[in-house]
């Protein structure tokens, strides 16, 4: 689907076990003032997975997202995706036992993905979840190209929750031609042979 020039969010989805994919997303957020152009919420999220989708111009003046797991979000799967020229943040995950692998995110603005740590805030109307203390302490977050990765808001960064690592977080990942929509390696990329093996997604090299 090709969905775009929308007001608000442009998919909502609270799953369980839904598959949102091969969706190229765009230009939402146009008469809102927070907004992720997809977005989903709570414990419905449990086995929801936003993948294969291209995402851009979130233009929203205030909290303009990508892709948004928000409060108490649990379970969420968000991968293979691309994001770019999103105002604030590409991806955002709150919550817990949610993965965040093999996502490529360029040129967005605050951050290319928000992995949230810390305390979850018990607003009334969630208060029967029970809440983090340490937000993604049990989640996953890897093989991301994203230069800018981020927990909190905050100037001062505390480190990343959860289980990270092989995440490009480098200027120049040498893509074939992204003004054209071709977000592949190129020879000589950096993020070839350079991520890590995920249970029943992945498989080392052989030979």
């Amino acid at each position: 689907n090709t969905l775009y020039n929308v007001g608000n969010s442009i998919v909502t989805c609270n799953g369980p076990d839904s598959i949102v994919e091969y969706n190229h997303v765009h230009h939402g957020g146009l008469i809102s003032a927070d907004v992720s152009l997809l977005y989903t919420s709570m414990p419905s999220a449990d086995g929801l997975e936003f993948r294969y989708n291209w995402v851009h111009d979130s233009l929203s003046p205030n909290h303009s997202l990508g892709i948004r797991g928000d409060d108490k979000t649990r379970g969420l799967r968000v991968h293979h995706n691309v994001l770019w020229n999103v105002a604030e943040d590409g991806i955002v995950t709150k919550g817990g036992r949610n993965r965040v692998y093999n996502n490529t995110c360029l040129a967005n603005g605050a951050s290319d993905i928000m992995f949230n740590s810390g305390p979850e805030k018990d607003k009334w109307w969630q208060e029967h979840v029970k809440a983090y203390q340490n937000q993604n302490e049990d989640s996953l977050l890897v093989n991301n190209c994203a230069r800018a990765i981020v927990s909190t808001r905050r100037r001062v960064q505390p480190p990343l929750p959860g289980d990270h690592s092989n995440n490009y977080t480098e200027s120049n990942p040498l893509l074939v031609d992204p003004a054209r929509f071709d977000f592949r390696p190129e020879a000589g990329s950096p993020l070839i042979d350079a991520g890590r093996a995920i249970d029943g997604v992945t498989a080392p090299c052989e030979g």
